[in-house]
């Protein structure tokens, strides 16, 4: 038995590697070594779709849109015909952690509700074809921007300045609600964003 026990520990010296480094040392070092082909070593590597102001603000730091509630303006979505009633009945309003994602054609509506409560931080509306908008889109972000007492018409929203190849943003501000129209020419793919100043 003594002579097994010899010869398995023999066996297991000779193979290892001594001079191997061990596993947490190729970590650490893997995590601070500075990687000369990586192009997000020494600039801005934000997403795209990510890169305008109202995606700068942190999440947890966007403040309650005054003045409306989570369920009412989801009632209202559906009183407008913006979403429908089968929407409706799928939404959690128990849940005022995640975002609720409501797919509407070709659309995308995110609602953010606040988590402190039945408020809502932000509501971003996402389509395509940003540079010939559907009749559809408008109408819809028209209905939500009535819903929270957004006064402003939408003329401007969607008249866009060529800015070469980067995403061309409009801003419009009232009653200290923002709301970010963009457009990016790469990939035809638009959103509107409202949030409170």
């Amino acid at each position: 038995m003594g002579k097994i026990f010899l010869i398995v520990v023999l066996a297991f010296l000779l193979s290892y590697d001594f001079n191997a480094k061990p596993s947490i040392y190729l970590k650490t070092k893997g995590e601070y070594e500075h990687k000369i082909n990586d192009p997000c070593s020494s600039a801005d590597c934000t997403p795209r779709a990510l890169s305008t102001p109202y995606h700068r603000i942190v999440f947890t730091e966007r403040k309650r849109i005054d003045k409306v509630v989570f369920k009412d303006f989801i009632g209202g979505l559906v009183y407008k015909k913006v979403i429908t009633e089968n929407d409706y009945r799928n939404v959690n309003f128990d849940d005022n952690f995640n975002s609720l994602t409501i797919l509407i054609r070709n659309s995308i509506l995110i609602v953010n509700p606040d988590s402190g409560g039945s408020g809502v931080k932000s509501i971003e509306y996402r389509f395509e074809n940003c540079n010939q908008i559907s009749d559809f889109d408008k109408n819809n972000v028209r209905n939500i921007l009535n819903l929270i007492n957004f006064d402003k018409t939408d003329k401007d929203f969607y008249d866009f300045s060529k800015n070469g190849g980067e995403i061309m943003i409009n801003n419009f501000y009232e009653k200290g609600v923002g709301l970010e129209v963009n457009c990016d020419p790469k990939n035809n793919s638009g959103q509107v964003n409202i949030y409170r100043r």
